[in-house]
């Protein structure tokens, strides 16, 4: 959008603001969606997730992430200072097509969610005429962030040169306006053809059958496992263990979490797995409490079923990797063990990330020594960890048959 029809945006977006504002409510939920362009001015729709200011609720990451404040994706209180903020990040949108966090977009929900979280901004396609109505709203500081009154007194000279001009046929481009009017007049034939739809004098059809069901096989009875240091480049004593039952749900359940790792269509066939995509992460524990995931703990958080904890991570560069591609797995017969076992040896630079990662988690005490081990969004342990583990490989053991574990070795990007 040029920069005269953002300035007639902006100024009736932020006289929504200022009626919001003065009733005592944060809107939450500032965004490109929610803002409608009639020609009669701007509209800010959608109070979903508003509520009042003086009982905005904490612990909870609420908004769309790519237009919230750092503030809200941390699950800290939101004020009307972080309204600010989503005003300013969907202006940004609209002057560079973009929202203004590093690289929002790519990278999985937990991987957006503390970029925004950290405050990672990415601002340089700003035009420098917007810079100063823009930047000062996306300060990660609130108290830093100006007032509706003071955005206003910025945007009334853009209007004032233009004192003609009044709707959106005025101020916006004719592509945009065309537009526009063409997604009003097809949301109106949309809404009567519903209304046809359900009128009660309207013609029935029938309904085709659905196909038929079947019974799904019992899901497996799932075995003990650990998970330590060891493989071919097995260095010292164990030093990371995870509880059984934690593991067993997304690893000896079938293909569906590991699927989430490998890429793994399901296909069959003599076709070689695809590498591991960066949906393997192991991230720092914050802090944990018994029972289901609520208020009480500010996101990112992870639920663990069995037993039922849940697990807030850290939002901290330092204090997590991501796993691009696995250099071995194996499945083997160890006789230290007694049984078959699965060994992944992480690539060079991979292996010196987590040994360092692990070392800070060993370095810590409970509950902040133990590390959640994610795959795509799903927690599937969050072991304690008694040292740092140097070597590059752990492993993976348990009750495994020869199957389950030559299976689980191949779905992890083994090859026979």
């Amino acid at each position: 959008m040029p920069p005269a029809g953002l300035m007639w945006t902006a100024a009736g977006m932020v006289e929504a603001l200022v009626s919001i504002h003065a009733a005592g409510l944060v809107h939450r939920d500032v965004k490109p969606s929610n803002v409608l362009l009639p020609d009669d001015g701007p509209r800010l729709i959608d109070f979903g997730i508003s509520q009042a200011a003086d009982v905005t609720r904490t612990g909870a990451a609420l908004g769309t992430i790519a237009f919230a404040a750092p503030e809200q994706a941390r699950g800290e209180p939101t004020t009307t200072a972080s309204d600010i903020f989503s005003l300013g990040a969907t202006l940004f949108h609209l002057a560079t097509g973009r929202s203004p966090y590093r690289d929002m977009g790519s990278g999985t929900a937990m991987e957006q969610l503390v970029r925004a979280a950290e405050g990672d901004l990415e601002l340089s396609a700003l035009p420098g005429e917007l810079d100063e109505l823009i930047r000062p709203a996306l300060s990660l500081d609130p108290a830093a962030r100006p007032t509706t009154q003071e955005l206003l007194s910025l945007i009334a000279p853009a209007l004032a040169e233009r004192p003609r001009a009044s709707g959106a046929s005025d101020w916006l481009p004719a592509g945009w306006s065309e537009a526009i009017e063409s997604h009003r007049r097809r949301r109106i034939e949309e809404a009567d053809a519903a209304r046809r739809r359900i009128d009660p004098e309207a013609a029935t059809e029938r309904t085709p059958p659905h196909s038929a069901t079947r019974n799904l096989p019992p899901f497996p009875p799932a075995p003990p496992h650990s998970f330590t240091s060891g493989g071919r480049r097995r260095r010292g004593p164990v030093g990371l263990w995870i509880a059984a039952a934690a593991v067993a749900v997304s690893l000896i359940g079938g293909g569906l979490a590991v699927r989430l790792l490998t890429g793994d269509d399901g296909g069959g066939g003599d076709k070689s797995p695809e590498p591991v995509r960066q949906d393997l992460r192991f991230t720092l524990v914050e802090q944990s409490n018994e029972g289901e995931c609520a208020d009480e703990l500010p996101p990112p958080t992870f639920q663990l079923a069995d037993p039922r904890t849940c697990y807030q991570v850290s939002t901290r560069t330092a204090d997590r990797m991501s796993v691009t591609q696995l250099e071995e797995v194996e499945a083997a017969l160890d006789s230290n063990v007694g049984g078959w076992v699965i060994r992944m040896t992480f690539r060079d630079e991979d292996a010196q990330r987590f040994a360092e990662l692990s070392g800070r988690a060993a370095e810590r005490s409970a509950p902040q020594n133990q590390l959640a081990v994610v795959l795509g969004d799903r927690l599937v342990s969050a072991p304690s960890i008694a040292q740092r583990i140097d070597g590059g490989a752990v492993e993976i053991s348990g009750n495994f048959t020869s199957e389950e574990a030559k299976s689980l070795a191949r779905e992890l990007g083994a090859r026979d």
